[in-house]
């Protein structure tokens, strides 16, 4: 019997993992193509106006079936050149950490790929809930990855959030997602 326990506890954990989805590249108007899983589908109208407030649409914006997954790219004009990655990576992060109660930073850098560079946030955050709110009391507590460049007067941000629980399982395909990026 002790045996038989013994492999449960080695077994369940593999039967209970779930695969990680093959990516297919996806293009993305005329100048972006990207590698994404087919379960984000493109976010209906009703959706996008359930979750975001800004007049201006985002060149696009993804969800997955359960709804709680978010993809968006997004472009605005921008003073930012190039040659400002740093500055702009120091701006960004400062905003990043005003928007939430607490954050921790998994990655921070300016990295090439696909011979452009991109400033990089890994991390997760917290907004804690109100207590004195009769509507919604519990914190949010999310997963996101974001990349900003700057592509002809116009900062191009890629940002993907799900909640943290879900971290383990989207992590690795926001990587390969992330860094299957091509911008013409």
């Amino acid at each position: 019997m002790k045996q038989f326990s013994i492999i449960l506890i080695l077994i369940i954990p593999i039967l209970s993992a779930k695969a990680q989805p093959a990516l297919v590249k996806t293009k993305i108007g005329e100048e972006i193509t990207i590698s994404m899983p087919e379960e984000l589908v493109p976010m209906t109208e009703e959706d996008f106006a359930s979750k975001f407030i800004s007049p201006k649409k985002p060149i696009a914006v993804y969800t997955n079936g359960q709804r709680v997954v978010e993809f968006s790219i997004n472009e605005s004009n921008t003073t930012w050149e190039e040659k400002d990655l740093a500055l702009m990576k120091s701006f960004y992060k400062s905003s990043i950490l005003s928007l939430y109660d607490q954050v921790k930073f998994l990655q921070e850098k300016i990295l090439e790929i696909n011979k452009k560079r991109f400033v990089i946030f890994e991390f997760s955050s917290q907004v804690k809930g109100n207590k004195a709110s009769l509507v919604d009391q519990r914190d949010i507590k999310k997963y996101t990855y974001i990349q900003y460049t700057i592509k002809n007067g116009k900062t191009v941000l890629l940002n993907f959030n799900c909640p943290l629980r879900d971290q383990q399982y989207w992590q690795p395909v926001v990587h390969q997602m992330m860094g299957s990026i091509r911008i013409k």
